[in-house]
């Protein structure tokens, strides 16, 4: 019988509470620590003293000791994230109980992590590792265990927590940036409000937005508020028609140049004042090259305007880089006398390349960051003192297991934040690319990422902390996803194997969960470690759950491409391509930047591998010895193999290309269809024709060896009219077959020639055909293979090749890297 979270917790707060240390010694250490830091006079001390918050810093503190939970709204630019757990930790020390103060703050980001981590540090004019540190998956600098502040993403937050259910090790929970409404922070607060009563000594910080503030301080039974005002220094916002009247105004701007009438531009926007609801397309509509505006903007503040870096929102990578390409071949800012220097800033990018748009420019350089999203909250650039925002973000949205690219305006709360990241250093300046109407029409705040993205990873975490019931647990979220969506990801992870009939985790959905990857990258590995193929293989997951190692040079993308296809080796997979980056990089480091890799993130990728091999080792699935789990390592159909199971049911049929380069003839562009349904098309069985990404190694192959392809997403933008699948593998139906079932998988009679036959069809396309007792025999081996699987993943063990589980891996090898033609 499992046991649900609430007897779980229940069980754990009867258990005799581990006494948290106490030194006497470190309290002293630490209260004297706080004596110097009282009697610092430099420039960050008195910096500190001038944020907004430290005029709240006894409330707030007074507050926190008196109630459980408390809320803390405030604007950008207050200091809350960076100084309430440096109140926290520094009144404890204050009072010689400094040992006994463990906080944890949590961020939606990576990258706000580490840098509030090493700007408070150097606050408390520490080294990062001391009284501050910080944990994301696959690096950290971890601080002292007592006495300390630990910056952490929300994800790390849940790995704690199925280890240590109660948090017992943490004296406070600082939750910042709730309002944003990602799956994992809205998970994690409902788990705390079920913490909380067997928790009373743990304090709870939460931190939010204006906007949004009184809709969590219901959820947590209307805890008490504490409003702390925002930005330093005032910021001048203008809007499109301003923007346009300026730039129509400069007197340095040659006429050609200006593109916008801004007489044109009122005319339009005094015509939405007056019919906004008919006219707001129109406008919206008339024909503004954006790009070149920015371009102008830019050009416009570094040649005319007071220092202060420039930072760009932008709602997609693609459109940094167009930005990019226009400033860096700009005719007006080449010529002018102005030195500038321009960063880039996205998640995509390794987090040295990331650090780089925080560093200070040369004196007389203005410096310029062309961003996402990513640098809207918590994170805070110094030296900013222009924005220009786009006022547009890219959104994810599943549709029937298709991951939907949205490009959608942004809220409210989105405009407040982007506003609040000039100004703090002196007066600022915010240019909204859109005009005062369109601002009008903006949500109060974006919508809640649960209810736009599949579930399946959610509930297997929420399986992994035995939360009990889907649908109950769900109904406790802020914003309860809808049942179609609930009900989809459940039958997704039972056909996948994940979880039984019962909804629990099966042995497979065990692993799986501990091995924080997607299903398809985990069932990889596991697969892998049993037959033998680990290094590959593992490399392939860790890719695919961190990031692609090549870098993307400007104007460099055919021969990024060619660097591509080189590493397949022409084994027509880019899953492959993956592990043969990270095998070679091992031996021949200086390829790396003759062929685009990435150094830091091989490193990254070579860790990530680490620590999945490392937990396969302890669950007892690898051997000691590295030759014993990579006996088949080099078996390239074998890896294709296992890509194929990983992957299932992702597959996509190739027709109109001929199946074999042997054959003559004119060649012709391959279609490819997956059978999927689509808001469009409901049904499965008609399929949608995609296409193959530019970057895949296969992308522009008009000769197809196998009629399948297995692929790791299915993405739409909302600007393309075509579906896009990436990071795919040719591969042969057999494996297809072997890892399928009944859904994907069907098999009809035919009479031929006096025989009967079996016709076999996957993804609703012709396989093969084979006799009925082949067909049992395949069967009869399957069967054997998932008995033998199931008892692996129940009891696992290193494989015994000597012995008669020897036997029956080296037969369905022999069966599933079986090459056949398919016409």
């Amino acid at each position: 019988m499992y046991k649900t979270y609430s007897e779980i917790l229940r069980e754990e707060s009867c258990k005799l509470a581990p006494e948290r240390k106490v030194s006497m010694q470190l309290d002293e250490k630490l209260h004297k620590e706080y004596q110097r830091m009282q009697r610092s006079t430099n420039a960050l001390a008195e910096f500190r003293r001038n944020l907004p918050v430290y005029a709240s810093r006894t409330e707030l503190l007074e507050m926190i000791e008196r109630h459980q939970v408390i809320l803390v709204k405030g604007e950008t630019g207050s200091g809350k994230t960076t100084q309430i757990p440096q109140y926290i930790l520094e009144q404890a020390s204050s009072l010689r109980k400094g040992s006994r103060c463990r906080i944890l703050c949590t961020q939606p980001r990576r990258i706000a992590a580490i840098t509030l981590a090493r700007r408070v540090a150097k606050e408390r004019s520490e080294r990062l590792g001391h009284s501050v540190g910080y944990q994301i998956r696959l690096e950290g600098e971890r601080p002292r265990p007592n006495g300390s502040i630990m910056f952490c993403t929300t994800g790390i937050v849940l790995s704690i927590m199925q280890s240590d259910p109660l948090l017992r090790e943490y004296s406070h929970l600082v939750l910042d940036e709730i309002h944003e409404r990602d799956v994992i922070t809205d998970l994690l607060l409902a788990i705390i409000r079920m913490v909380l009563p067997y928790r009373k000594d743990l304090r709870v910080i939460l931190m939010s937005a204006t906007l949004m503030a009184e809709k969590f301080s219901e959820y947590f039974h209307r805890c008490p508020m504490v409003q702390i005002r925002g930005i330093t220094y005032p910021v001048l916002e203008l809007y499109l028609e301003d923007v346009l009247d300026t730039l129509d105004k400069c007197p340095t701007l040659p006429r050609k140049e200006r593109a916008f009438d801004s007489q044109i531009i009122q005319y339009q926007y005094r015509l939405v004042e007056q019919y906004i609801a008919l006219a707001l397309e129109t406008l919206c509509s008339f024909e503004l090259d954006q790009n070149k505006l920015i371009v102008r903007l830019i050009w416009y503040i570094t040649t005319t305007q007071p220092e202060g870096a420039i930072l760009v929102f932008l709602p997609s990578v693609a459109q940094i880089h167009e930005i990019y390409e226009m400033v860096r071949k700009d005719s007006l800012l080449s010529e002018s006398e102005s030195k500038f220097v321009v960063h880039l800033l996205h998640s995509k990018l390794p987090t040295a390349e990331q650090q780089m748009a925080f560093d200070s420019p040369p004196d007389g350089t203005r410096k310029i960051i062309l961003s996402t999203d990513i640098a809207e909250t918590s994170v805070t650039i110094e030296d900013v003192v222009y924005v220009v925002n786009t006022g547009r973000r890219k959104v994810q949205k599943y549709e029937n297991n298709i991951l939907m690219l949205h490009e959608e305006w942004i809220s409210l709360a989105n405009e407040v934040q982007r506003k609040g990241r000039a100004g703090r250093v002196k007066e600022g300046t915010c240019y909204h690319l859109y005009c005062r109407a369109r601002q009008r029409t903006f949500r109060e705040n974006a919508s809640p990422q649960i209810l736009n993205v599949a579930l399946d990873r959610v509930i297997v975490q929420m399986k992994l902390l035995r939360l009990g019931d889907v649908r109950r647990f769900m109904s406790l979220l802020l914003d309860k996803p809808s049942e179609a969506t609930i009900q989809a990801s459940l039958q997704m992870l039972h056909r996948l194997n994940l979880i039984d009939d019962e909804e629990q985790l099966t042995p497979l959905g065990y692993h799986l969960g501990r091995l924080s990857l997607d299903p398809q990258a985990g069932k990889m590995v596991l697969l892998a470690s049993i037959f033998g193929c680990i290094e590959p293989i593992s490399s392939i997951a860790a890719s695919l759950s961190f990031k692609d190692p090549f870098s993307k040079p400007f104007d460099k993308d055919e021969e990024v491409l060619r660097a591509r296809r080189w590493f397949s080796y022409r084994e027509n997979s880019d899953h492959i391509m993956l592990a043969n980056v990270t095998a070679r990089w091992r031996r021949q480091r200086e390829i790396c930047k003759r062929n685009f890799i990435n150094s830091d993130t091989v490193y990254r990728l070579i860790t990530v591998q680490g620590k999945i091999c490392t937990y396969l080792y302890k669950a007892g699935f690898l051997s000691w010895t590295e030759r014993d789990n990579n006996l088949n390592a080099s078996n390239n159909e074998l890896l294709k193999a296992i890509i194929a199971a990983g992957h299932y049911p992702n597959v996509a049929f190739v027709k109109s290309a001929f199946p074999h380069p042997r054959f003559s003839g004119v060649r012709r562009k391959a279609k490819i269809i997956v059978n999927q349904p689509t808001a469009d098309n409901r049904s499965a069985s008609h399929g949608i024709e995609v296409q193959i990404d530019a970057e895949s190694v296969i992308a522009k192959k008009t000769f197809f060896e196998s009629c399948f392809v297995v692929y790791n997403n299915i993405v739409k933008h909302s600007y393309q009219s075509a579906y896009i699948i990436s990071k795919t593998t040719m591969v042969n139906p057999m494996p297809l077959l072997f890892f399928g079932d009944c859904s994907h998988v069907t098999v009809k009679p035919i009479h031929e020639k006096g025989n009967y036959m079996l016709n076999i069809t996957i993804a609703g396309h012709h396989c093969m055909q084979c006799d009925r007792q082949t067909f049992a025999l395949i069967q009869d081996l399957r069967e054997e293979f998932n008995f033998f699987l199931q008892g692996k993943l129940v009891h696992p063990s290193p494989v015994n090749w000597a012995s008669r589980e020897g036997d029956l891996l080296r037969a369905v090898i022999k069966l599933i890297t079986f090459d056949f033609d398919t016409d």
